[in-house]
């Protein structure tokens, strides 16, 4: 049974593999393609915003918490031993994609046989 119009998306329209002989339908395989991997990167940032903010909020329940153990350590004249969230650059995506010239590796070039005996000579 056929479905109807309103039913179909972009991966009804995809064609088999070994149907993409013409370079018309090559074409528009790839475009529609690329509009499949921009909406699931587009998904994927929206879920990444909201692990975000969830783990902002965790981390502020903690430090709350963390706030009311000193409190009552105080109050009890003892040392708290306490649970510190620590940021890692990892999870900002602006500090990964950045290139430091300072941070970079250093390595010595290598030299074919040919290179070294002309430096030799």
């Amino acid at each position: 049974m056929r479905k109807p119009i309103e039913e179909f998306d972009e991966w009804d329209y995809m064609y088999n593999a070994l149907d993409l002989f013409t370079n018309k339908r090559k074409r528009c395989q790839i475009h529609l393609l690329r509009n499949q991997i921009f909406k699931i990167k587009e998904e994927f940032n929206k879920k990444y915003d909201v692990l975000k903010v969830d783990r902002r909020k965790v981390t502020e329940k903690i430090i709350e918490k963390n706030n009311a153990i000193i409190e009552i350590f105080e109050y009890l004249e003892k040392e708290p031993k306490l649970f510190e969230p620590i940021e890692s650059p990892l999870n900002d995506p602006k500090v990964v994609l950045t290139v430091d010239g300072k941070k970079e590796i250093d390595f010595e070039r290598y030299l074919t046989k040919a290179e070294r005996d002309e430096i030799e000579a």
